[in-house]
C-alpha cells in the first residue's frame, strides 16, 4: 500500500513557519512513508507564498493543492477556479494509482471575498460541477475528495454563553451541498476538508467517511496557548494570545519544537491507497 497525506490550514505566513519548520514537516512525512502530499487550502495569504511552500514540498514528494479562502482573497476570479499550474486540482483528478483517484475542489462560502456571482449561485455551480465530474468516474474506481470548506452541517459547532457571538460566522463556513451530493456516489472513499481550525478527525456521517484535521493558527493550539501563558505567568485572552504570538513566535518555536512537531503530526490526514498493478 502507498500513502497519501492531506494537510490543510497551514497558514505559513500567519504562523510564521520558516524553513526550519518546513523541514520538520518533511521529516514527519518521510517518517510516515508518504508517497503523495495534497494541500487543501489556506496555505498562505498570497499565492506567491503558497506556491513557494508547494514548490518546497514538491522537491521531496509529488504534491498537489487547491485554494482556500485565504488565497482566494489574493486571486482573480479566473485564478480561483482555473489556476494554470499542473499541480492545481479544482475539479481535476490526480490518479494516485490504477484504482484510486484524488479529486480536488476548492469549495466555497465566504462572504468577505467578492465573486462575479452571488454566493448561493457560486455554490450551486460548484455543486453541479461536483456531480457532473463524479458521474464520469467508473464504478471500479475509488475517489478521495479534498475540499477546503465545511461540507456537512454535522461539523458546524454551536456555542453558548459568552461564546455565542461566534455562532454568527457559522453561515460562512461552507455548504452542506457537497456532503449531500457525495452520498450519491459509492466510489467516494473519503471526503477530506479543513477551514474549521478544529480537528474532528475521522468521522462517519450519512455513509460518507469524513476526515478533518486542519493545522490552524499556532496560538490556537492548546499546547501553545499553555506555553504562552506559562511564559507570561498569567491568564491571557485570545486577543492577548494573538498579540503575544506575533511578537514571540520564533522564540516559542525555538523553545518548544516538540509542540510544533506534535501539532504538525496531528494535523496530517494519512490515507492508504493501492499500488499500481
Amino acid at each position: 500500500m502507498k500513502r497519501l497525506a492531506v494537510l490543510s490550514d497551514v497558514h505559513i505566513d500567519i504562523n510564521q513557519l520558516a524553513e526550519t519548520e518546513w523541514a520538520m514537516l518533511v521529516k514527519l512525512l518521510l517518517d510516515e512513508h508518504i508517497n503523495h502530499v495534497h494541500l487543501a487550502g489556506d496555505i498562505a495569504n498570497t499565492k506567491q507564498q503558497a506556491l513557494a511552500f508547494v514548490d518546497y514540498l514538491s522537491s521531496y514528494f509529488p504534491t498537489t493543492f487547491h485554494w482556500g479562502n485565504h488565497e482566494m482573497a489574493d486571486l482573480t476570479e479566473g485564478e480561483i477556479e482555473h489556476y494554470l499550474d499542473p499541480r492545481f486540482l479544482n475539479f481535476r483528478f490526480f490518479a494516485l494509482s490504477d484504482t484510486t483517484w484524488l479529486l480536488g475542489i476548492n469549495g466555497w462560502y465566504d462572504r468577505f471575498i467578492q465573486r462575479e456571482a452571488r454566493d448561493p449561485v457560486v455554490m450551486q455551480q460548484i455543486a453541479e460541477n461536483f456531480v457532473a465530474i463524479m458521474r464520469t468516474v467508473p464504478k471500479d474506481k475509488r475517489v478521495i475528495v479534498s475540499t477546503h470548506f465545511v461540507p456537512n452541517q454535522a461539523f458546524v459547532q454551536t456555542f453558548t454563553g459568552k461564546y455565542a457571538k461566534w455562532n454568527q460566522i457559522n453561515a460562512f463556513l461552507g455548504s452542506p451541498k457537497i456532503g449531500q451530493m457525495a452520498t450519491e456516489f459509492l466510489q467516494i472513499k473519503a471526503l477530506v476538508f479543513g477551514h474549521t481550525h478544529h480537528r474532528f478527525g475521522s468521522v462517519q456521517v450519512g455513509g460518507i467517511h469524513y476526515e478533518c484535521r486542519p493545522l490552524g493558527y499556532a496560538y490556537e493550539w492548546r499546547s501553545m496557548r499553555e506555553a504562552l501563558k506559562q511564559k507570561q505567568q498569567k491568564q491571557l485572552t485570545m486577543a492577548a494570545l494573538k498579540r503575544e504570538w506575533q511578537q514571540s513566535a520564533k522564540e516559542m518555536y525555538r523553545l518548544y519544537p516538540e509542540i510544533v512537531e506534535q501539532e504538525l503530526k496531528s494535523a496530517l490526514t494519512i490515507l492508504p491507497y493501492e499500488e499500481e498493478k
